[in-house]
């Protein structure tokens, strides 16, 4: 009996302020969701301040974002006719790259892949005498704040030697992709006069724990001498703006040439091979180093060095 009442009373109140009785529920309904983003809103704030998200990013192993970005970049990846330069990481407005040595050699691919049976081929003769220009001295190695594998080494010091400047970070799939090379280049050229320095220059916060970057060269067989340069002071000394980068350094200390981004490695190699016959080193070895490489290493198609990542900084 007491339910038609309850119903024309709400009737009533409805008419009363406007059939507005649901419209309430939604309001009310709608500010609980305000609420709850405000309060999503203050927790990302709390945990940002108190460091709490890149303590958790440190403790992320690089295999396991390595695989999830290579992942990610596979899935993606475009036409490969669609894009036909370098993959890079910019962390300043991007500038053109100089050509390598030789544009031939440079835009021919070199290794193999994991999987591929393919051999690298191996030149007849080598290499011709360098015509390769001047483009700045090897400026001031200091300022890292810590060198792994090695004492700190200076330009004096480095007199006399070809030497290979190679920028990257640890989670950058694209130096991931580039550090076998650098690594076989220092094992076929370190006896002949190479010095193969790789300058460790974070992108983001996570990647200046030194632990973290000692685990990174660990795990990645790196043996060569990394200053780790937290605070870019060999970056900009280099004017440098990409991950990676190599620089090429003759034995008078200047620099000769330079690659960006992954890939283009026989080029690299090449340039390496004229500034050791140009500073009348015997013997030089000829042909290419072969990499295969696994896992987040491994380049995404042996046709196709390329990728659609770029960092933007």
């Amino acid at each position: 009996m007491h339910g038609p009442r309850v119903r024309q009373q709400r009737t009533a109140d409805a008419r009363r302020h406007g059939g507005n009785i649901r419209g309430s529920g939604e309001a009310r309904g709608s500010g609980r969701i305000r609420r709850g983003i405000g309060a999503a809103v203050l927790a990302a704030v709390v945990v940002i301040a108190l460091g709490l998200d890149t303590q958790f990013l440190t403790r992320v192993s690089l295999a396991s974002t390595a695989h999830l970005e290579q992942g990610l970049v596979d899935r993606l990846r475009p036409n490969p006719s669609a894009n036909n330069g370098p993959v890079v990481m910019t962390g300043d407005a991007p500038a053109q790259p100089q050509p390598l040595a030789d544009a031939e050699l440079a835009k021919t691919p070199v290794g193999t892949v994991a999987g591929s049976p393919a051999a690298t081929p191996q030149p007849s003769q080598p290499p011709p005498a360098s015509n390769l220009p001047v483009e700045g001295e090897l400026p001031s190695l200091s300022g890292a704040v810590q060198w792994l594998n090695s004492p700190p080494l200076s330009p004096e010091a480095l007199r006399g030697k070809i030497v290979v400047i190679d920028f990257w970070t640890y989670s950058c799939i694209n130096c991931l992709r580039a550090i076998p090379y650098v690594q076989a280049w220092h094992e076929k050229y370190k006896d002949k006069g190479v010095v193969v320095i790789g300058v460790h220059t974070p992108e983001f916060a996570f990647e200046k724990n030194i632990e973290n970057v000692k685990k990174a060269v660990t795990d990645l067989k790196i043996d060569f001498p990394v200053p780790i340069d937290n605070d870019y002071a060999i970056w900009r000394a280099f004017h440098n703006m990409y991950w990676p980068a190599d620089y090429f350094i003759d034995a008078q200390g200047r620099i000769r040439d330079n690659a960006f981004g992954e890939g283009e490695y026989r080029g690299s190699e090449h340039t390496i091979q004229l500034l050791l016959q140009e500073a009348g080193r015997t013997n030089v070895p000829i042909g290419f180093v072969a990499v295969t490489a696994t896992g987040a290493q491994a380049a995404p198609d042996e046709k196709d060095d390329r990728s659609p990542e770029i960092y933007v900084g």
